[in-house]
């Protein structure tokens, strides 16, 4: 009976499509721990640097316009949390979203997310907090955007994988 059953759902198929529009809203939650060693060349001698690292970033998302491709194409994020502590040989660094801007805006422009703040510039530091984490434009782009089977693989393209 164990077969029968496992045959027939080896034989369904799963559509696996998302099709964003305008207004709708995501809520991310994303954290990352890191430790290990990080290597460098000190005077000619390798030196191995203990490195711990900790982000967390919770935000909500609505989409502002999809593009041709269906996909979202600007995105308007407010943050809980943004923090990422990063310690390197027991030097510690860490960064923070300032509380006026919580509020951000993605682009997508050229393959490209452009992210800024609508009520003034962001630091380096804020930029690099928020932009590198994840490009939320380009999610539903990871789906084949058709019917699978259990065990299906499919391409997606380099745009999406960059």
């Amino acid at each position: 009976m164990l077969l029968a059953v496992r045959g027939v759902a080896l034989g369904q198929t799963h559509t696996l499509v998302e099709s964003p529009k305008e207004g709708d809203c995501v809520r991310y939650q994303l954290e990352m721990k890191l430790s290990g060693e990080m290597r460098v060349n000190q005077g000619g001698k390798d030196v191995s640097l203990r490195l711990t690292a900790t982000a967390a970033h919770t935000f909500s998302e609505r989409v502002l316009a999809v593009g041709a491709e269906k996909l979202p194409h600007k995105t308007a994020r407010h943050y809980d949390t943004a923090k990422a502590v990063i310690t390197v040989a027991g030097d510690r660094s860490e960064r923070m979203l300032r509380d006026t801007r919580r509020l951000l805006v993605a682009h997508r422009h050229d393959d490209q997310i452009v992210l800024y703040s609508p009520v003034g510039p962001l630091t380096r530091e804020e930029l690099e907090l928020t932009a590198e984490h994840l490009d939320t434009l380009t999610l539903t782009s990871l789906l084949p955007g058709k019917a699978v089977n259990v065990g299906d693989t499919w391409k997606v393209s380099n745009a999406v994988a960059q």
